[in-house]
């Protein structure tokens, strides 16, 4: 069972339910869909005990309980207050990459902070990474081998930025992303061939394409 997935189903019931009763006026909907980042939560609690996700998880738990906070007027703050931090951040990329410094490269994280990233990646590197773009882009292009067969698993954050990944035809994609605010657009072909891309994550504010490699 897909968790994310049960409950992004389980919100949209809940807010055509809403909607619905609105358009009758039995209620307002709108005092009850300002809370709608307690679906953010509820995700980061359902994988928070997924090792691989535990990182994305945890954030998605801070952010939804800001924003609940915030809402709930018991924080009296807007991201937009907080806008200073954005310049420490950017001077701070800045003096590491003057330093040398490229950020992590483990395998657990490709990360685009203030910043745009080009991969081009094996398959079976990049399957079980983290890719996290906040306010910059990332761009990921599969490199087009037949050595991996089975699925390559990766998970996505992306936050007031982009993601864009480019595979090769014959590759079946399976989304498994929710976006808040934000969207997804899915242009590959694929016809039979056991290799699967799965993305998952979260789409918050920003958007992520998926499309085929360009051909010469």
């Amino acid at each position: 069972m897909n968790k994310t997935k049960l409950v992004a189903g389980i919100f949209f019931v809940i807010l055509g339910v809403l909607l619905t009763l609105d358009q009758f006026d039995v209620l307002y909907a709108g005092r009850i869909l300002r809370y709608w980042p307690v679906v953010l939560i509820a995700v980061g609690l359902l994988n928070l005990n997924n090792a691989g996700r535990r990182g994305l998880a945890i954030l998605s738990i801070v952010i939804g309980s800001v924003m609940v906070a915030v809402r709930a007027r018991v924080l009296h703050f807007t991201l937009f207050d907080f806008w200073p931090l954005i310049l420490i951040g950017i001077g701070f990329v800045i003096v590491l990459r003057a330093l040398g410094v490229n950020g992590p490269e483990q395998r657990g994280g490709l990360w685009s902070v203030f910043s745009t990233r080009k991969v081009t990646i094996e398959p079976h590197d990049l399957d079980g990474r983290q890719i996290v773009a906040f306010m910059g882009g990332a761009h990921v292009e599969l490199a087009n081998t037949g050595e991996h067969e089975g699925p390559v698993t990766v998970e996505v954050l992306a936050m007031w930025g982009g993601v864009e990944f480019r595979v090769p035809s014959g590759w079946e994609v399976v989304a498994e992303v929710v976006p808040v605010m934000g969207g997804i657009d899915i242009k590959t072909l694929a016809p039979p061939s056991g290799r699967t891309l799965i993305v998952r994550g979260l789409v918050l504010m920003a958007g992520m394409d998926i499309k085929n490699v360009r051909t010469a």
